[in-house]
């Protein structure tokens, strides 16, 4: 290692390698890169996040929260699944409160899939493949939104059937 200096001038043992220069202290003992005004970096100690990153491993949170959020799709759609048995048998029995649920369900759907068609432009609109995917996803959400209208006529249908023709006689 190279000598030290009493300026603020470092000196080096070879001066092709930086790693090897050392820095002198002023007057206060302590100078502009000397150990005691890099004790907090020292003592500070590191998060977990941050120990494991050190270490080569991988940050978790969002594996958790993928896996978070990919639990909740599954259960959503395995719901939707039970409600489109329930809308079936609300077809053939001619019964419009067992076709409601699905309708509801299926409408979140089709708001998110319109919800996520516009993150994709929002936060990637300079990439084509993000403009391909959010007109594939429309066009998939546009059918879906037919297949509702389709099943909401046909409430109204049944909504229109099952009404009381009631007449009130007066004498």
């Amino acid at each position: 290692m190279g000598k030290q200096h009493i300026d603020d001038t470092p000196a080096t043992a070879n001066i092709g390698n930086q790693d090897e220069t050392e820095w002198s202290c002023n007057k206060g003992g302590k100078g502009k890169k000397s150990k005691e005004n890099d004790v907090d970096e020292i003592s500070r100690k590191n998060t977990p996040k941050e120990t494991k990153k050190e270490r080569g491993g991988s940050d978790n949170s969002n594996y958790a929260t993928m896996q978070a959020v990919g639990g909740f799709f599954i259960f959503y759609l395995l719901v939707l699944i039970g409600l489109s048995v329930l809308l079936m048998f609300g077809i053939s029995k001619m019964n419009r409160g067992m076709m409601l649920p699905w309708m509801i369900c299926f409408g979140i759907v089709i708001l998110f899939q319109l919800i996520f068609g516009l993150w994709l432009l929002g936060g990637y609109y300079i990439y084509l493949q993000s403009v391909t995917a959010a007109l594939v996803d429309w066009i998939w959400m546009s059918y879906n939104f037919y297949c509702w209208l389709c099943v909401y006529s046909l409430y109204q249908i049944y909504d229109e059937m099952q009404s009381p023709n009631i007449e009130l006689l007066y004498p």
